[in-house]
């Protein structure tokens, strides 16, 4: 539980540090891409923990009665999948701003 915390915590983090590097001029970078990569992964992440939190919880009712709370993990694995169909719309924009900053 404590490690999924963090997780978002990071994610914020990330997020943020992200909004900051956008700029409207030229809003395609390498960075804003590698950095939409890594949120996604972290996202992934944090719905793995929240399965695998919930299967335990299941495990700990059944042996013991002992009830847990439910994390949900679709929510995460949406915008996981979001987040990265995202990072690689900013991979290809990065690569035509490229090509057309040689055309030029």
């Amino acid at each position: 539980m404590i490690a999924i915390v963090g997780m978002k915590a990071q994610t914020a983090f990330l997020v943020t540090k992200v909004l900051g590097k956008v700029n409207m001029q030229n809003p395609f970078k390498i960075r804003v891409a590698i950095a939409l990569e890594k949120i996604s992964y972290l996202l992934l992440s944090i719905a793995t923990a929240a399965f695998l939190a919930n299967e335990h919880a299941d495990w700990l009712q059944k042996r013991a009665g002992i009830e847990g709370d439910k994390l949900t993990t679709q929510e995460f694995l949406v915008t996981a999948g979001l987040v990265f169909i995202i990072s690689q719309i900013f991979r290809r924009g990065v690569e035509l701003q490229a090509e057309s900053d040689l055309t030029v």
